[in-house]
């Protein structure tokens, strides 16, 4: 049996950790009121080691907050934050009529497409020009509708609800120019940060000969204007003239999903270059009246040209001396009654000769 050199012994009772901080049990930290029990724990186990013996470093409790706890404090204020980006965006324009030739009816009717996307107040409607520059903005509207999947609402003009038979959900005034612009144009509705730019709308809608550049909701225009008659939309290719068709007649709904009805004044043919049916031009087919091609088709009356040439020469002012005399002519009150005076006289003929040879006078037949 081995037994240990002299002396030994006494070192090694002198190196045995008797007695030492490893002999003895870590020590617990002193217990904190709840709820902040589990955090001072999780801190404690982090920042101590088993073996030392030090008073709680209460500290830490403001400089490493409890993770979870701050991540979701974090969520919920991001959350908050957050904008509220699918409240009105999922929405589209669904129809639009930009004028009659008698009376004053417009209209834009927009279609949810989703649930909860009533909030509509702070939106506007803004007309673009044909060469796409921001012209004005049309209405912006004060309050919310009723929501729920593809359910209509419409913004108006004021002559509207008479003849369509229903209430507008929103009316804007059409006086100054204020309305769409009838023609070759475009309307977009949403809430701009930047109203001059059509890409900051939820939707566009260009038409007739509109030349702007293409932009996030149309690439081509519809070929008619919505004048006389409505466009509705049929498609969803971001495309004008791809996506609504000629509606006559016009069938617009409310938000309290009413149907009216506005009677067609210019047949859907109307703007597609074409003279058919009773159309006497058609906008680029005017040899009828070079350049004097109106929205209806019609060709406007040149108070003065007798013959419906489009120009005024003497031969003109002797068809209005032959019809002041009694005599065989193609004149009409509409063309020959120059002074608006209601009948065909000689002063007639003498003021259209005047501007035929291009003295400065006014000619004003009946309208």
């Amino acid at each position: 049996m081995l037994t240990a050199p002299a002396g030994m012994e006494k070192v090694r009772a002198i190196v045995r950790p008797t007695g030492l901080l490893a002999d003895k049990p870590a020590a617990q930290p002193p217990r904190v009121h709840e709820p902040y029990a589990d955090i001072r724990s999780e801190l404690a186990q982090d920042s101590m080691p088993a073996a030392a013996t030090r008073r709680p470093r209460m500290f830490h409790l403001r400089f490493r907050p409890h993770l979870p706890s701050a991540a979701l404090a974090a969520a919920i204020v991001l959350a908050g934050a957050a904008p509220a980006r699918a409240n009105f965006h999922f929405a589209h324009i669904s129809r639009v009529m930009s004028g009659q030739p008698q009376g004053d009816v417009q209209y834009v009717e927009i279609v949810m497409t989703a649930s909860g996307q009533h909030v509509v107040s702070g939106s506007k409607l803004a007309a673009f020009d044909s060469t796409g520059a921001f012209s004005h903005v049309i209405t912006t509207l004060s309050s919310n509708v009723t929501g729920g999947d593809d359910r209509p609402w419409i913004m108006a003009s004021e002559g509207f609800a008479a003849a369509s038979g229903i209430t507008p959900d929103f009316v804007f005034s059409t006086a100054d120019g204020n309305g769409l612009i009838a023609t070759d144009a475009m309307v977009c509705w949403g809430k701009p940060i930047d109203q001059t730019n059509p890409n900051h709308y939820v939707d566009c809608v260009a038409y007739g000969n509109y030349e702007g550049p293409d932009n996030d909701h149309t690439t081509a225009p519809h070929p008619l204007d919505p004048f006389g008659h409505g466009l509705v939309r049929g498609a969803h290719m971001h495309n004008s003239a791809l996506d609504f068709f000629c509606e006559a007649p016009a069938m617009p709904r409310n938000n309290a999903q009413q149907t009216g009805t506005v009677q067609a004044q210019v047949p859907c043919e109307c703007g597609n270059d074409v003279v058919d049916g009773d159309e006497e031009c058609d906008r680029t087919d005017d040899e009828a009246c070079p350049g004097g091609c109106t929205a209806e088709c019609l060709c406007s009356i040149l108070c003065g040209d007798a013959n419906g040439d489009g120009e005024i020469k003497a031969t003109d002012a002797l068809a209005v001396l032959r019809a002041a005399v009694g005599a065989d002519s193609t004149c009409t009150l509409a063309t020959c009654d120059v002074d608006d005076n209601g009948s065909i006289l000689a002063s007639d003929s003498l003021r259209v000769l005047r501007a035929a040879v291009g003295a400065d006078v006014d000619l004003t037949c009946p309208a």
